[in-house]
């Protein structure tokens, strides 16, 4: 039998039995899970921080056309009730919901509307 068809037979009876073996480097990391050798081969790598520059992303964009801004456009989405705004849609009140701890808020200054992906990142 080739080499690489017994590696490929060693392969599958270690899948078969949720056995998992990766060699990195010097590393091996041995686990019972697909995702953990997805990590395991994950890259890691120190951040690259240049060509970032906050001021080249506007704030407030009207991304729906509407008249009011993303953020409040979330808010009021997100209110478990009609959230009260001026005619500017600027958003004044409303009760939120924390999906996290359970807490009401009233008060939008309190809420932070974050990137799904960081603007940073973008």
């Amino acid at each position: 039998m080739s080499r690489s068809r017994s590696y490929q037979l060693t392969a599958a009876a270690e899948l078969a039995a949720g056995v998992f073996e990766c060699r990195i480097g010097l590393a091996e990391v041995r686990t019972g899970s697909a995702a953990g050798v997805a990590i395991a081969v994950t890259p890691v790598a120190n951040e690259v921080q240049d060509g970032y520059w906050r001021s080249l992303f506007s704030e407030g964009i009207d991304a729906d056309g509407d008249v009011c801004p993303t953020r409040a456009d979330v808010l009021i989405r997100s209110s478990t009730t009609p959230a009260q705004t001026s005619s500017r849609c600027e958003v004044v009140a409303g009760p939120w919901l924390s999906p996290h701890g359970g807490l009401t808020y009233s008060d939008p200054s309190q809420l932070e509307v974050d990137h799904v992906v960081s603007v940073k990142e973008a």
